[in-house]
Formats: structure tokens, C-alpha cells, sequence
């Protein structure tokens, strides 16, 4: 059996339903690494869905990944990427539209590594 040597505490995927369902099931820290640019990947960590909106912490602006992070004005969005805008949502949460961030998963721009700590309910 092929040993993940990589990253051995969490489970790679490439299908945007199982980051969904993870997140739905409680699971948190969900890294989604992007690929927005060429030769270069964003990680995002992706804490808590919430109507059409995934919330997140960007460990480039906030790299404890605390929620006591002021990190400007509530509300203020900002272009990550051609046609994917990111807003600041207080207590050092950024969020994404779902439907944005599945069509990265679903053109093969994205991935994501889901704790193994935590089994997903089938």
C-alpha cells in the first residue's frame, strides 16, 4: 500500500462535494490550495459554510489564523483572481462565493486536504 508521505494526516481531493460535505459535517481547516495564477497556488483554510458563501481564513493576511485578527473593514471585497471576488467578513474571516470556488475545483484549478482526524458521514 503507497504511503502519503506528503501530507500524512489529511485525506487529497480534487471534488468540491467533498469539501462541501466536510464542512457541512463539522470538520474545520479545510486547506484548499488554488491555482489562480501561473506557477502559482493560494492557500485558503476553509473554517465554516454559510448560505451561498464559504468563509475562510487566508493564511497570508492572517497567519495565526485567529479570529481576534482585525483585518480592515467589514465588507470590503477584493479581486483574488479574474472573475473570483473575496470579502472581508470580520474576525479575521474572508469568504468566496461556492459557486465561484466550485468552478475552479471543476476546471482542475483547485484542490483541497480534509483532516483525517475526522470520518465523513457517508
Amino acid at each position: 500500500m503507497r504511503q502519503n508521505k506528503v501530507n500524512p494526516n489529511h485525506t487529497r481531493t480534487r471534488l468540491y462535494s467533498e469539501v462541501e460535505k466536510a464542512l457541512r459535517v463539522g470538520i474545520h481547516e479545510v486547506v484548499l490550495s488554488l491555482g489562480l495564477e501561473e506557477g502559482r497556488r493560494t492557500k485558503l483554510v476553509g473554517m465554516h459554510l454559510m448560505g451561498d458563501r464559504m468563509f475562510f481564513f487566508d493564511p497570508e493576511l492572517n497567519p495565526e489564523l485567529s479570529y481576534a485578527a482585525d483585518l480592515g473593514t467589514v465588507g470590503n471585497a477584493f479581486e483574488i483572481a479574474e472573475g473570483i471576488t473575496v470579502r472581508y467578513e470580520g474576525n479575521g474571516l474572508h469568504s468566496i462565493e461556492r459557486k465561484a470556488l466550485a468552478n475552479l475545483f471543476y476546471d482542475a484549478k483547485a484542490y483541497a486536504l480534509i483532516p483525517r482526524a475526522y470520518k465523513l458521514v457517508a
